[in-house]
């Protein structure tokens, strides 16, 4: 494991966490549910292992994916299990895009004009104006 932390005017910011070359089975890859900035590093054969990696999880909150490859990157986007998938980015949260997880991650979407969903109900109101007299 390697980390880093840093300090700006007084400030600490998070320390960062790298877990290389771990195995999918160690326990923070199972049972905790990690809040960032960690990066879990394990190797994989192909693209269907990669896939069947980050999918055996029972969270799905965000995942990033790195390659130079924007056809594959859509391709394994669409198959991992997560709410929201950046490519070569790690940046997710963006106030008018749809936030939110998969599985046990979470319900529902906040942010975007997906949100206004939640917290809006329609209602149709039809109005006949045959036969009032306009004043």
């Amino acid at each position: 494991m390697a980390s880093s932390s840093a300090r700006r005017q007084g400030v600490r910011e998070r320390s960062t966490r790298c877990l290389v070359s771990c195995s999918n089975f160690a326990r923070v890859m199972r049972i905790s549910r990690c809040f960032g900035p960690v990066a879990s590093v394990i190797p994989f054969q192909d693209e269907r292992e990669a896939v069947e990696l980050a999918n055996d999880t029972i969270y799905g909150l965000s995942a990033s994916l790195w390659t130079r490859d924007l056809e594959r990157a859509l391709r394994v986007a669409r198959a991992i299990e997560s709410g929201v998938v950046s490519v070569n980015t790690n940046h997710s949260v963006h106030v008018e895009a749809p936030f939110g997880g998969l599985k046990r991650s979470g319900f529902g979407r906040d942010l975007g004009m997906e949100a206004m969903r939640l917290y809006t109900e329609v209602k149709n109101i039809f109005v006949s104006v045959r036969g009032l007299e306009q004043t």
